[in-house]
């Protein structure tokens, strides 16, 4: 979103240069240039030279690859609606052009909305690649297409001119003069702009850290923003102040609720609070921004101020938030500056309605009326504009509150780049002192603190859990050599003996900080522990290629709980590189526990083809954690899998026949797992199958 945002202000910087410093004949001829050399960036899939290497802060490593893999061809995409707007508004006598930015957003919204739905589950990245290469082709014949027809459109307008010989201005000319502009006017712009983009990743960060983990959630807060955009920008008289602010004000009242008592609730009024005040907030940043909006003469530094606003907001709440705060607190900022700036532009057009009042005798009786009208309207606007600064002083305060209660109640967090942290303390069932590890709603490890019970594992690790079996049923000779990808709290190093070895695999430098400082996992184990700082896959393929195989007895990836797992590790590249690390009677384990996702289908094709065979071990919770497991083992250990001990904790899979699903570094297809108790999701399952079938039948 970050890049999104650069780019956009450079497409737009781009749009407003070529418009101010080069003739209108000129400008077309410049785009057309440009567009044609663009070419030369296709196709546009990285090269694995950029496979990153170091996890430390990676935000500038990300923008570098999307801008030598993409950042020309979406800059030239992104200026196209101002630059066309322009040309439209200077060579026709069509009115303002703006509602074409509500249409380019009802598209986008289109594209976002179908793409995980119809795109990515039939479609592999390869052939996406080719596709989205050949519409990028016809994107610059399109626009080159209209580049030629603006330039006929003034040459004509010219030679018009030439042949009455008027040297009066065209009423076009005198729409692109419009009015003398308030200087405070772009101010707004930028403000109202960088208001809407934060409080579009803030409510996505604090809806995926509040709600438990939803596939495909981040769509939602992302549509409702495109759509106040496309409501807003189609015609200014959806937007009326006074219901607007209204409705934010009282969206507020279950909002303070939330943020205190949120977890009590369930996840559909979490969901439906934060989209309704990221939607009531968005179309009253989006709406005042209609209001201010320019003539065409300034349409591009219009959208240039737009822009660059996104851009601050993205920087804001991508780059320094994390830095500044622990939580997701630019979300209540965000909150308290939309209420802020209705004021001010409240207060603004006051103002400046009273001002032509006063100079009403230099202007007909027509404008004085509309200019009354205009006070009367303001005038009852007031008490709304009184109430939201009540409001607001009592919002601070809640918020406030809310910031205190939040930190005293875990032992500590932190923030970074990969999310929000937290070792939380409370009690079991048997009243024993536990600490937790936390993202969210998501618990990433836990262990009891009470010094008889502390290497007891706990929670998806337990003795009876998938590892818990393969590690004390595999029979073999010498120290047990093991493999983890994920640390969490390092739970799994409970198992060690002397003379183990275990080595973890994880990208989050905080997870390392925190299982060092707030756990005793690591620091009781007798066995061999290291931990290698990186993305697991790629921190595998580099040792294969450097040192050989590490010839694990058990290779345990445990990297799926949340609402967005990472795919690479389950395809069948990766799972090729797993046994690659493993000896020839290894053990595969499969952490797929996840309320929403049903990982189980992937991994048993994966052990079909490559001839292994996978058992599942399911385990609910029981006095000392509240947590149920879901392990998938593969392994072609006869002896291991004939062991009685194992056989009476392997469970009968529920779906004797699963349905093929095949993941690979070019395909792979969220939306085919989830599971049938996610709830609405189960709808888009369904409609998945039924399209899939159709086009399989054809």
């Amino acid at each position: 979103m970050l890049f999104f945002q650069i780019s956009l202000l450079g497409g737009y910087a781009y749009a407003h240069l070529l418009t101010k410093h080069l003739k209108l004949s000129a400008q077309p001829l410049v785009h057309i240039s440009l567009l044609f050399l663009s070419l030369a960036f296709l196709p546009i899939a990285p090269d694995d030279a950029w496979k990153p290497v170091d996890p430390q802060n990676p935000v500038w490593k990300i923008l570098v690859l999307l801008f030598f893999s993409i950042g020309a061809p979406f800059l030239l995409v992104a200026s196209t609606n101002p630059l066309l707007q322009h040309w439209i508004g200077s060579t026709t006598r069509a009115a303002l052009p703006y509602r074409l930015y509500a249409l380019s957003n009802i598209s986008s919204l289109l594209a976002l909305i179908s793409y995980p739905f119809l795109v990515e589950p039939f479609i592999g990245l390869r052939e996406q690649t080719i596709i989205w290469s050949i519409g990028y082709v016809t994107f610059v014949f399109g626009a080159t297409w209209c580049a030629v027809q603006i330039r006929k459109l003034q040459q004509t307008k010219f030679q018009n001119e030439q042949n009455t010989g008027s040297r009066a201005k065209s009423s076009i000319a005198k729409e692109m003069d419009g009015t003398a502009e308030n200087p405070q006017n772009s101010i707004l712009w930028f403000s109202l702009s960088a208001c809407g983009v934060v409080l579009l990743l803030a409510t996505t960060n604090q809806m995926t850290q509040d709600i438990p983990p939803i596939p495909f959630l981040w769509i939602l807060p992302l549509s409702i923003y495109l759509l106040s955009f496309i409501i807003c920008f189609d015609h200014s008289r959806w937007y009326i102040r006074g219901v607007w602010v209204t409705g934010y004000c009282l969206s507020l009242i279950p909002m303070i609720f939330l943020l205190f008592f949120g977890k009590l609730t369930g996840a559909v009024f979490q969901i439906g609070q934060y989209s309704l005040i990221l939607f009531t907030a968005c179309m009253i940043c989006h709406g005042e921004l209609v209001r201010l909006k320019p003539s065409v003469r300034r349409l591009t530094s219009f959208y240039l101020t737009m822009a660059l606003g996104g851009a601050f907001g993205g920087i804001f709440v991508a780059v320094v938030s994390p830095f500044i705060f622990n939580t997701y607190f630019e979300f209540q900022i965000g909150v308290f500056c939309t209420g802020l700036l209705a004021w001010i532009c409240r207060r603004q057009e006051a103002i400046h309605t009273l001002g032509e009042l006063e100079n009403g005798r230099k202007n007909n009786e027509r404008s004085k009326k509309r200019s009354r009208k205009k006070i009367l309207i303001l005038k009852k606007q007031r008490y709304i504009t009184i109430f939201c600064g009540l409001g607001g002083l009592v919002l601070i305060s809640f918020f406030i509150l809310h910031f205190d209660l939040t930190h005293r109640n875990f032992l500590m967090q932190s923030r970074n780049f990969y999310g929000i942290l937290g070792v939380k303390a409370s009690k079991n069932q048997p009243g024993q002192e536990v600490r937790e590890l936390v993202d969210g709603t998501t618990i990433h490890g836990s262990q009891i603190m009470t010094p008889k019970f502390r290497r007891v594992a706990t929670g998806y690790f337990r003795f009876d859990s998938g590892i818990g079996v393969s590690i004390r049923f595999l029979e073999y000779s010498g120290p047990l050599h093991m493999g983890v990808i994920g640390l969490g709290a390092g739970t799994i190093a409970s198992y060690g003996k002397k003379d183990d070895v275990i080595r973890f695999y994880e990208i989050n430098p905080a997870v390392v900080n925190v299982a060092d400082e707030y756990f005793y996992f690591l620091k009781d184990s007798p066995a061999d522990t290291s931990i290698v700082l990186g993305d697991g896959r790629i921190s595998l393929e580099r040792e294969l290629k450097e040192k050989g195989s590490q010839q694990f007895h058990i290779l345990a990836v445990d990297a799926f709980s949340n609402d967005a797992p990472p795919v690479h590790l389950l395809t069948k590249e990766a799972f090729d590189l797993y046994w690659k690390h493993l000896n020839e009677d290894g053990i595969l384990a499969f952490n797929i526990s996840n309320a929403h996702l049903d990982l189980s289908p992937v991994v048993r094709n994966l052990a079909r083809v490559s001839g292994k065979r996978a058992v599942f071990v399911r385990m609910g919770p029981d006095l000392f954690s509240r947590l149920s497991s879901y392990w998938v083992l593969v392994t072609s250990n006869k002896k291991f899998l004939s062991d009685q001990r194992v056989i009476r904790h392997i469970t009968p899979w529920e779906d004797s026949a699963p349905e093929a699903i095949l993941w690979t570094d070019d395909y792979s297809n969220l939306a085919s797992v989830l599971s049938s108790d996610s709830g609405t999701m189960y709808v888009f399952e369904r409609l998945l199958q039924i399209m899939r079938r159709g086009v399989e039948s054809r």
